[in-house]
């Protein structure tokens, strides 16, 4: 992890060939909440370019896969936590989260 704030973490990794961001934002409005993701590469080198252009078509099919999945993934995760929250830990008291 690379940054936190209230409402953003960056994560990343800087090589020789290349250096990578990702930041996950949350953006809340009068229309709700949004989860924005931000990915940036720079490439620094020859081998940076051939590296990305050998992950491309699998990054953007794993991404999209990824994406379609994420509200399902949210929905399960808001459930469990309801059901946690009333759930009784050792000493007798409730968990709040």
């Amino acid at each position: 992890m690379l940054d936190e704030q209230a409402d953003e973490i960056v994560l990343g990794a800087d090589d020789r060939h290349l250096d990578f961001r990702l930041s996950l934002m949350r953006n809340v409005s009068e229309n709700g909440e949004q989860l924005v993701l931000t990915t940036v590469v720079q490439v620094h080198n020859l081998l940076g370019r051939a590296y990305i252009l050998a992950i491309r078509p699998i990054h953007d099919l794993v991404v999209r896969q990824t994406i379609l999945r994420l509200p399902s993934s949210l929905e399960w995760s808001s459930r469990e936590r309801e059901s946690q929250h009333d759930a009784p830990l050792s000493g007798g008291r409730a968990v709040g989260v």
